[in-house]
Formats: structure tokens, sequence, C-alpha cells
């Protein structure tokens, strides 16, 4: 190891060892830390928030194709109640299902039904989605493992089967009608039927729903209650497929209807760059800030330590080992404000989650490794 070497590793170290020192003698080492970490950690959370704005509707279904009416506009497709409707839904599912390259499908009928709960005497619209359920799936951003698999009541097409009573409802529907699992829901189309509330879930939510309370039963019960069981009636059928051929055995199967990827809805309904210019602004100002922020805090750091680099100065330290030894106290101070701030970063976009999934239903921020980067570089 040349002599070069070891003093340019000595200095390093002479660095480190000082920033470690004044940072528990020196509140303004200390001060400085917290400051880049709070300047990271804005970045980080911001730049969460940004990049969920701009990833388009928060929570989208995962669902690869959907198979609605002819007359259906894309804007129509993610949730939509009234209008045509599909025929025979529960046969072609059952057709679509026997195909190997198909990992899940189910009929989905969507309804607002006004629901009570008798012990409390709530009341309130909710809008009802009926699917086929089966372990794994989620449908309207609620889980459906709480739901028996199948469809019982469909018994072959004459409706006569079991009577499950299950349902699924969204934290914003448990509120409004303070129901929890084991509470039994009256629907008021249907007086003499009960559903039995089984799972209560804060949802991812689906686009357009926002806040909107929901709930998830088996599809034949719902048909059973608004009479959508002549015809065997349904707004739409979700496949589920990682084979892009199916598509056309789709449309070939189901003639007179259109078969949109779940990819395109999100972008279709993105008909403007509101959300990307906003997440862009966001990100840019936290950024801006964050940095201006960094380098300041490092300056005034720098500033107070002015009488030991003059000390060093006067022992004959010269100019390039006094630079490099700066250097070396900003960097290991702003590294270590930088994991502290990407640490808070990352805390901070959970709490918005939390709070937003409680207030609206949905996520509002997302984590991201480059994130954490960007994090790192602006402490530096």
């Amino acid at each position: 190891m040349s002599a070069r070497t070891r003093r340019f590793l000595g200095l390093v170290g002479l660095g480190v060892h000082r920033t470690v020192g004044r940072a528990v003698r020196s509140r303004q080492v200390a001060f400085a830390a917290v400051g880049v970490a709070f300047a990271v950690a804005l970045v980080v959370t911001v730049g969460g928030v940004s990049l969920a704005l701009a990833s388009g509707p928060v929570g989208a279904e995962g669902v690869d194709y959907r198979i609605v009416p002819a007359s259906s506009s894309v804007e129509s497709v993610a949730v939509r109640v009234g209008g045509p409707k599909l025929g025979g839904v529960h046969g072609t599912a059952a057709e679509l299902a026997a195909d190997p390259r198909v990992e899940y499908v189910t009929p989905v009928d969507f309804q607002v039904l006004r629901v009570s709960n008798p012990e409390t005497g709530a009341r309130t619209a909710v809008l009802f989605a009926g699917v086929v359920p089966e372990g794994g799936a989620s449908a309207v951003g609620l889980s459906l493992s709480a739901l028996r698999p199948g469809d019982p009541r469909y018994a072959n097409g004459s409706f006569d089967g079991e009577w499950t009573g299950e349902v699924v409802v969204s934290e914003a529907t448990g509120q409004l009608l303070n129901a929890t699992p084991g509470t039994a829901l009256r629907v008021e189309a249907a007086p003499e039927r009960s559903f039995t509330v089984v799972d209560r879930r804060a949802g991812a939510g689906a686009p357009g729903l926002g806040s909107v309370p929901v709930a998830v039963v088996h599809l034949a019960e719902l048909q059973s209650v608004t009479g959508g069981t002549v015809g065997d009636q349904a707004d739409q059928i979700l496949v589920r497929t990682d084979d892009p051929s199916v598509r056309g055995d789709i449309e070939r199967l189901y003639p007179r209807t259109e078969v949109v990827a779940a990819d395109d809805v999100p972008g279709e309904l993105s008909r403007t760059s509101l959300p990307l210019a906003v997440a862009v602004v966001a990100l840019v100002t936290a950024l801006t800030v964050g940095t201006l922020l960094v380098g300041t805090t490092m300056g005034l750091a720098t500033l107070d330590d002015r009488r030991s680099i003059a000390t060093f100065a006067a022992v004959g330290l010269s100019g390039g080992s006094r630079v490099l030894l700066v250097l070396v106290e900003v960097l290991s101070v702003a590294v270590l404000g930088g994991l502290l701030g990407v640490v808070l970063g990352a805390g901070g976009i959970a709490l918005a989650n939390a709070a937003a999934r409680r207030y609206v239903g949905v996520p509002v921020a997302t984590v991201d490794p480059r994130l954490l980067v960007a994090g790192l570089v602006v402490s530096g």
C-alpha cells in the first residue's frame, strides 16, 4: 500500500471518527443529520404519492379480460349498474373455466340495493357485486376467501339450491351499517331473505369506487334477490389468464360482445394527463426542497466547524487534505441522515396509506425501491 493511499484512508478514518464524536458532543451535527433525514423522508413520502398518482387508479383489479355487452363503453367497464347485460353467464363461465389456459373466471353482476341492520336500525344504499367465489380471488377490491367457493344457489340453473346468505362488506359499508362478522343484514328488495356478514375488509378499491360502500355475495343469490335469474344475467364476465391467445377464443365463444383487456381500462379512463402532471410537480418540488434543505443544513454544520479547520491549517495540513476531511464529514452526516430519512419516509408512506384506507377506503401511495435510492442520492 502506497503512502498516498495510507494517507487517504487515514483522512477518511479521521473524518468519520470526528463526525461520530461531534454527533455525540455537538447539537449542530445532530440537527444536521435530522435535517437531512427530514428532507429525505419528504422526498420518499411525496414521491410515493406521486408514483401512485402517475400509475393511474390505485388498486385496479388483476383480471386479464372482461367480457361486456357490445354497447358498453370503456368508461362503464370497471363498475357498471344497469344497461345491457350478458345472458347465460354461468354456462359460459363454466365453458371458459374448462380451458386449461384459464386460471379463474367469474360472472359479475352489480346492483345498488337498500340494506338495513335490524339490530341498530341503520340503513344505507350499498353497491352489491355478485360473483362465483374462488379461494385467493378478489372483486371490487375485497378478498373472496371468506365466501364458500362456487355458487350453491345456482344448482345447475334451477336457482333453488342452498342459500348461504354470506356477504363480505367493505370498511365503509361496515361503518355505515354498524356491521361486523356475524351481523345479519336485510335487503329491502327481498325482506324474506337475509345476509350474514362473514368478513369486513378495508379493501384496495376498484377503479371509480373510492369510498363507495360495497359488498360481495354469491352471484345466484344476488340474481334471486334482483330478478336476474331470468336469462341468468350479469353485467360482465371476468377472466384471469396468462395466455393472450385466450382472447380470440373468448370472442368466438361469446359473439356480439366486447372483450376488453383489463390493462387497457385504467389507461382509457385516464383521458387527461392531470394525474401525471401533479405527480411530476410534486416529485420535483420534493426533490428541490429536499436538496436545498440538505445543502443549507450541511453548510451550517461546516461553518460551525471552522475553528477545527483553521487548526488543521495551522498544524500544516494541506488545503487538499482539509477539503477531503470536510467532504468525508459532510458525507458521513449525509449518509446517516439519509438512512434515517429512508426509514422515516417508508413509515410516512405506511401512515398515509393507513389514513387513506380509514377515510377513503383506498391506499394513496406506493413504496418503490427507486424512491429509496433517490432519497439517498438527495442526501448525498
